[in-house]
Order: C-alpha cells, then sequence, then structure tokens
C-alpha cells in the first residue's frame, strides 16, 4: 500500500486536475486557509491552468467563500455548502461561552449586541474591513482590546452570521453570510455522510481517526458518517488499520511523480492526524519551526516532503527560495522549473534566491 502515492491523486496533487477554483473546492470538501496568499495557491495548484486571477474572480462571483466550519480555523468552501457546514461542525461549540471569553468577561448580552450591530451594519450587501469593524465595535462599547475583537468575530463566523467576502485592495472584507450565499439545507446526518464521502474521495487513503481530527466531530459521530457511504468507498488494511479512500484510486494507482512546490497548511499534510506517511517526524521542526502552528510551504518529491521553500513577492517580480532536508538531494532545475509554475500562477517573473 503506497498511502503517499495515493494521497497525491485523491488530493488532486498528482494525475487528474480540476478546471476551475469551485470544482477543486467542491472536490476537497474544504480548503484550509489560514493564509490567504498561500490559501489561494492551494486550490490552483489543484487546477489544470494555475491562475491568480481565476480563483480571486471564484471568490468575487460567490462561488467560493472563506469562511470558518470547523476547529475553529478559516476554510475556503463552496459558497451554497457554507450555511450547512458551520451549523454541521462550529455552530453548537461557538453558540456556548468558551473560557477565553469568560476570562474577557464577554458574555450572552455582549455577544448578542455583537450580531445586532454588524447584521444592522452588513445588512443590505454591505462590506466592511476588519479596521472597520473593530471601530464598530468600540464605538458601540464593545472593547476590542486584549483579542476580545477577534472573538467576536470568531463567535459571528462560527454561528454562520459572517463569512469574508473579496479583498477590499489588501483588505479583507465581511460580510453576511445569508445575503453573500444562496445556501443549501441539509439535516445533521446527511451533512456528516456528505463531509465523510467527500473527505475519504479526496484525502483517502485516511483513517476514521484522521477524519474525526479533520471536522473536529466526535469518533461516535464520524463512525457514523463512515457507516453511511462505506459502501461507495474502498477500504485496505495497513499497519493494523483500515484505510479507506475511492474506488477510482484504489484500482488506478500511479506511481508518485514529479516535484511539486505546496502551500505552508496544505492539506497534504494538514489533513490526517498522522503525517508520518510523507514525512519524517524529525523533520517536523521544518515545517513547523518551534512548534508555533505555522506551517511552511513543503517542497514534495515523488510523494515524501523534502524541504521547504519561501517567496517574497515584490512588484515586479517573486524570490524563491529552497531549503532541502539534508538527508535529501533534489536537483536545482527541477526546482526552478516547478517555481516557474508558482510565479506564472502570479503573472510575474521568477527570482530564485
Amino acid at each position: 500500500m503506497n498511502i503517499a502515492a495515493q494521497r497525491l491523486q485523491s488530493l488532486r496533487i498528482d494525475g487528474p486536475k480540476c478546471n476551475t477554483p469551485e470544482e477543486v473546492v467542491r472536490w476537497m470538501g474544504a480548503v484550509q486557509a489560514q493564509d490567504y496568499g498561500q490559501a489561494v495557491w492551494a486550490v490552483a495548484v489543484r487546477m489544470k491552468r494555475p491562475n491568480l486571477a481565476a480563483v480571486e474572480k471564484a471568490i468575487a462571483d460567490r462561488k467560493i467563500v472563506l469562511t470558518w466550519p470547523m476547529r475553529g480555523t478559516i476554510h475556503f468552501v463552496p459558497a451554497e455548502d457554507a450555511k450547512w457546514m458551520v451549523e454541521t461542525l462550529s455552530y453548537k461549540k461557538a453558540s456556548k461561552l468558551s473560557w477565553h471569553q469568560k476570562l474577557l468577561e464577554i458574555d450572552e448580552a455582549m455577544l448578542a449586541k455583537v450580531r445586532e450591530v454588524v447584521t444592522a451594519e452588513l445588512k443590505g450587501g454591505n462590506r466592511r474591513s476588519r479596521p472597520e469593524l473593530m471601530a464598530l465595535f468600540e464605538s458601540n462599547d464593545l472593547p476590542t482590546g486584549q483579542q476580545r475583537g477577534y472573538l467576536y468575530l470568531s463567535y459571528l463566523a462560527e454561528t454562520g452570521v459572517i463569512c469574508q467576502g473579496p479583498l477590499d485592495g489588501k483588505q479583507q472584507t465581511f460580510v453576511l453570510l445569508d445575503e453573500w450565499t444562496e445556501p443549501v439545507k441539509l439535516e445533521r446526518d446527511e451533512a456528516i455522510a456528505v463531509l465523510t464521502r467527500r473527505y475519504f474521495t479526496s484525502h483517502g487513503p485516511a483513517t476514521i481517526q484522521d477524519f474525526a481530527n479533520w471536522t473536529g466531530l466526535g469518533i461516535t459521530e464520524a463512525k457514523k458518517g463512515l457507516e453511511a457511504v462505506k459502501d461507495a468507498l474502498s477500504v485496505e488494511r495497513h499497519d493494523d488499520k483500515d484505510y479507506w479512500l475511492s474506488k477510482e484510486v484504489a484500482a488506478h494507482l500511479h506511481p508518485p511523480k514529479g516535484l511539486h512546490l505546496l502551500p505552508g497548511f496544505d492539506e497534504f499534510i494538514l489533513g490526517y492526524k498522522d503525517r508520518t506517511a510523507v514525512l519524517e517526524p524529525e523533520h517536523m521542526r521544518y515545517i513547523v519551526p518551534g512548534n508555533n502552528g505555522v506551517f511552511r510551504p513543503m517542497i514534495v518529491l515523488d510523494g515524501r516532503i523534502v524541504g521547504t521553500w519561501a517567496r517574497a513577492v515584490k512588484k515586479t517580480s517573486v524570490d524563491v527560495g529552497f531549503a532541502v532536508f539534508p538527508e535529501y538531494t533534489v536537483d536545482a532545475s527541477r526546482l526552478e522549473i516547478a517555481a516557474k509554475t508558482y510565479a506564472d500562477f502570479l503573472g510575474l517573473p521568477l527570482k530564485i534566491v
């Protein structure tokens, strides 16, 4: 069983690619997106013709949206699915006061006021940037210091009130989710079944623990979702664990090939609880220096993470540098070819540094 090779195909990094950004996001179920510049590349790297303008047009056209559907983390999701994903994975947790909110003396009355003033401000198709919303909170006697403003926005996103809209210059904007999208309504069991099928089809081979970790669901509900869709999947036994994946990948596996420059926070590593199939444990310190939760962009060679890369986007070029792990050797010309694909995605000349 070649887990790395199978995941490359399932994740649309190797093999067949998608035509549009919305096709990518729908296939993946959700694409992690803490860093906007890396998140748009995470979508584009799975397209036949990676193009930044195409991804940003899909955002502006309301085909994909940025919101917080699971684990308190921002993701790209299909616009029509954003509401039910938030309701299924985040709403119950977000509706209860967290320890952090209590510590900062945020109570239910304050959150109700936050909801009221933001809904009134954004109603009618209005967009506001983060600084504008912070000023709105302060003007309504809702203090924003000590991360209170961030917690207000998290609460609004995780309860399905707001999502992110398109960029205004370099500022991300926020809009009302129900106005920005035309949501599909799914009951909880059906929603979990849909998520389960999408996850194992796009991320397999993966275990039930990987799926529970990805969604933030409890293991009981995760198993219930798998039970509902397992007949549409294949299962393979490896190291005394069941790995579920699409029947197509199971039947038509190609050897892993090529070199890929993946963004930080990519699903190739963050989509799984156990990452040892693609990364040596001793190399994790290079991917997340200081264990600070910030994942660096990755060099992937034949299914293994073999180094990191960095980019600096400038007005007249994009500067790209590489740091290959000591145990590996990667041909410089292959790295430059992969970097050129990234530069073309941005529409900028490439400079290797």
